[in-house]
């Protein structure tokens, strides 16, 4: 009858100790940090899923006593699944959507410890599947292992290895899913859940334990499986076995500093050139005069009865829109095509390019933030991940 609290415990089984508390808060998924402190999901930011009434998380972070708990994201929606990478950063699956459909909206995102430099890693543009998460690094490697899936249901699927060095997107990047059909699902185009829905033997809680071997859970049962087409079950017991974790050492990650403060200010932005993105090739230069800041606002409450327009809509909002959204400002655009503003900390924004008459000519379909006392960037609007900025003129 209580709430969901992270406990920590020796792996002998002595030494049980309660980390984090509260009536009505939910923290799950928790994880070390490179310099001993403790990463997590929870709900200690109300808020409520746009498109129906779940309760969602973000990320937060805490001293390894349990004190000094603060929140690193600021999505509307969902932030959870996380797992630290070689090089410090956390690696997590976030659903969010601005502008855009609700049902294949969960990808890979990246951040540092601080809440700083959150980035897209893979599949924010992919349409089906409509999940990708729980996602882990595979050792001594740049790929990662993750779940592919639907959007709402258990966090099962599907299992991808992906090479981000080959995209960010799409099937490319996907070298081998088990199913070994599965691969054959993804898509740029079409429904996300009709194409998973009913996955035979859905995977879960994937460990990679090189590029060879993985341990998972398969069914509530404990299973290694390799490259070579072998999956052997390795444990079972009472209702089901999931979420293996290995218990050995390992090379600790890099710690990276601290980018901001908590001076609860604001932080600062800056764009290298508007039209360097992968959709901006029809627009001519010049034709962007300022850039708007809007803030996609959390839903704090819930109605009776549902709306049906893009989802189940509680309360009302729109027919094609189930965001509640507050300009913050506009800021010119320079002849060269770049921008640079403040904007207040711990908000989650997106940016959209107008002409001389104020006009939209392209919106982000993603949110971002800035702490307090960083300054972050982009190459251009919807700038290529993988490329390096172009040489100035």
């Amino acid at each position: 009858e209580d709430d969901y609290h992270i406990y920590e415990i020796g792996s002998d089984g002595s030494g049980l100790k309660q980390l984090t508390l509260g009536s009505g808060i939910t923290d799950i998924d928790p994880f070390y940090l490179a310099d001993g402190r403790i990463a997590f999901s929870s709900t200690r930011e109300p808020k409520y899923c746009m498109c129906n009434i779940h309760i969602m998380c973000n990320l937060h972070v805490m001293d390894a006593d349990g004190a000094n708990i603060h929140q690193i994201s600021k999505n509307t929606l969902h932030d959870a699944h996380g797992s630290l990478m070689d090089d410090g950063r956390i690696l997590y699956d976030r659903w969010e959507y601005i502008d855009r459909n609700f049902g294949d909206a969960q990808a890979l995102w990246t951040s540092n410890p601080d809440g700083t430099q959150h980035l897209v890693y893979f599949g924010n543009n992919t349409p089906t599947p409509g999940g990708v998460i729980d996602a882990r690094q595979i050792p001594g490697t740049e790929m990662v292992m993750a779940l592919l899936g639907v959007c709402h249901g258990v966090p099962a699927g599907a299992l991808a290895i992906i090479d981000r060095s080959q995209g960010v997107d799409g099937r490319q990047p996907i070298i081998r899913t088990w199913p070994a059909d599965a691969i054959n699902r993804v898509r740029d185009s079409g429904t996300a859940n009709g194409a998973w829905d009913h996955l035979g033997g859905p995977y879960e809680d994937p460990l990679p334990l090189s590029e060879k071997y993985f341990l998972i859970s398969h069914g509530g049962t404990i299973a290694l499986l390799d490259v070579f087409g072998n999956e052997i079950d390795v444990h079972r017991e009472g209702p089901g076995c999931y979420d293996p974790q290995l218990v050995a050492a390992r090379p600790a990650p890099k710690v990276i500093p601290a980018r901001r403060n908590f001076e609860n200010k604001d932080g600062t932005f800056y764009v290298y050139d508007v039209y360097a993105g992968t959709h901006m090739a029809g627009v001519k230069r010049g034709a962007v005069k300022s850039l708007r800041v809007i803030e996609s606002l959390e839903k704090r409450n819930w109605t009776e009865p549902a709306w049906n327009g893009q989802g189940v809509e509680r309360p009302a909002m729109n027919w094609h829109d189930l965001s509640a959204k507050r300009i913050l400002g506009t800021v010119p655009v320079e002849a060269d095509g770049s921008a640079h503003f403040t904007v207040p900390s711990d908000r989650f924004i997106y940016f959209q390019l107008l002409d001389e008459k104020g006009m939209m000519i392209q919106s982000m379909r993603s949110g971002t933030l800035v702490q307090s006392g960083e300054r972050t960037g982009c190459t251009g609007c919807h700038d290529n991940r993988l490329t390096a900025p172009p040489a100035a003129t």
